[in-house]
């Protein structure tokens, strides 16, 4: 081996160490929503931290993936929401009203999105173990509103705002 090579290596592996140990612990989510129902548009997710608090951000897999990401089926669908309730939390939906704890939180919005019909019953419950209740700031963000808690097996990590 030449220096020039020894050089490349001494400074190649270091950064290959780093991306590695990167790549294991976090993930780069870009929020693409034209209609954002959280800020920002570049996320990193901490992969090892499943345990998220209220009002944190969560990065998850839809438990129901609507027909309008059909045309998204050749890449993995994440999600960004706020936590607004998670394990022993009532969650009730009456007369296009959501609280939790039966503190008011939001209102339904009727509207029908991208052939995404938002309706839902009026339904109360409590959260069990490992569920959280996800939420977006967008009227009609599309959440736990409509398609229910999230399980944290769909939990990929909380969310961290890059910009």
């Amino acid at each position: 081996m030449n220096k020039y090579q020894i050089s490349v290596l001494v400074l190649l592996l270091p950064m290959l160490y780093l991306s590695s140990i990167f790549t294991d612990n976090y993930k780069i989510v870009f929020n693409e929503q034209e209609d954002k129902s959280i800020p920002g548009s570049v996320w990193y997710v901490d992969l090892n931290d499943k345990d998220v608090d209220i009002n944190n951000i969560v990065a998850f897999k839809p438990p129901v993936l609507p027909t309008k990401f059909e045309d998204y089926s050749d890449r993995e669908i994440h999600f960004l929401k706020f936590v607004k309730a998670k394990e022993g939390d009532l969650i009730t939906i009456k007369a296009d009203k959501v609280y939790v704890n039966k503190t008011y939180l939001t209102s339904i919005s009727r509207a029908v999105v991208k052939n995404l019909d938002l309706t839902v019953k009026d339904i109360e419950y409590r959260l069990n173990e490992n569920e959280y209740f996800v939420f977006g700031d967008h009227p009609r963000s599309y959440d736990s509103r409509y398609f229910g808690p999230v399980k944290i097996n769909l939990v990929i990590g909380e969310s961290h705002e890059i910009f």
